[in-house]
């Protein structure tokens, strides 16, 4: 039986030409909705995701975007780690540190 000691979710956004010219989003949601998981299992997404891009928040970390060069269409991923006790986000900080973020 695995410890789920945090929730994991996964989002996106999609910005167009004409939605960047707004200063808006074309489109976003949920990839994967929160759910229960395990600190191997958010380490596994963070890997499968190609790596967390940079750190600034407390449970919201975006990842990879791809940019279609002919429509002009970007997509960035985020990961959603939600500690659910002090001490998994003691480990989520660890482990955050220990891939170099």
């Amino acid at each position: 039986m695995k410890k789920t000691l945090f929730t994991l979710g996964i989002s996106f956004d999609t910005v167009t030409p004409e939605s960047a010219e707004n200063g808006d989003i074309a489109d976003n949601g949920w990839m994967q909705e929160p759910e229960p998981a395990s600190l191997r299992e958010c380490l596994e997404a963070v890997r499968r995701m190609g790596g967390i891009d940079f750190h600034d928040c407390v449970t919201f970390y975006p990842c990879d975007s791809s940019v279609d060069y002919v429509t002009g269409e970007s997509t960035r991923e985020y990961i959603h780690v939600e500690p659910l006790t002090p001490s998994a986000g003691r480990a989520w900080q660890r482990a955050l540190k220990l891939y170099g973020i």
